[in-house]
């Protein structure tokens, strides 16, 4: 939280200095054209996927039959709500033990974030003790979302997730 405040002062700053500026989503755009950019300014639709090239598949389970599985991918920060995805999942597969090698969690681990913001690797290890599958960083996104039922976004605060445009 102290840095997110120490940003919102900072940026103001930045921001009147630049010819134009570009907004991810609206809210930002609203709060600082409200507050320091009067003009030049473009709120981005999107992140550049094409989604005319994406077909929806449309899969129908028999939970008795099939176990869906379940995945996260996600920068491996604590303020991506990796700690809340593992909890939960733990509480899944205390609950329901036949979810146990259906978890999934895919990312990369970050060195140079504030250390209070980190997963560690023994989180992660621990987690996987319990019955969840670490995966890293998928080399192939496109497979990886093909063979995953159900993506879960734990995030404190994203607008529309990069993770649901692809």
């Amino acid at each position: 939280k102290f840095i997110y405040k120490i940003l919102r002062l900072i940026y103001p700053h930045i921001l009147r200095r630049s010819n134009h500026t570009f907004f991810h989503n609206s809210e930002d755009a609203k709060y600082f054209t409200r507050n320091v950019i009067k003009n030049n300014f473009s709120v981005i639709g999107g992140s550049g996927i094409n989604v005319k090239k994406i077909k929806s598949l449309e899969k129908s389970y028999l939970f008795k039959e099939k176990v869906p599985k379940i995945a996260c991918f996600a920068r491996l920060l604590k303020d991506k709500g990796i700690l809340e995805y593992i909890e939960a999942t733990e509480i899944l597969f205390r609950n329901y033990p036949e979810f146990i090698g259906s978890v999934f969690l895919a990312g990369t681990f970050y060195k140079y974030n504030l250390k209070n913001n980190l997963i560690t690797s023994d989180i992660i290890s621990d987690w996987e003790k319990k019955g969840g599958i670490f995966l890293g960083q998928p080399k192939n996104k496109d497979l990886f979302y093909l063979d995953t039922d159900i993506i879960c976004l734990p995030s404190y605060r994203e607008g529309l997730s990069n993770v649901l445009l692809e």
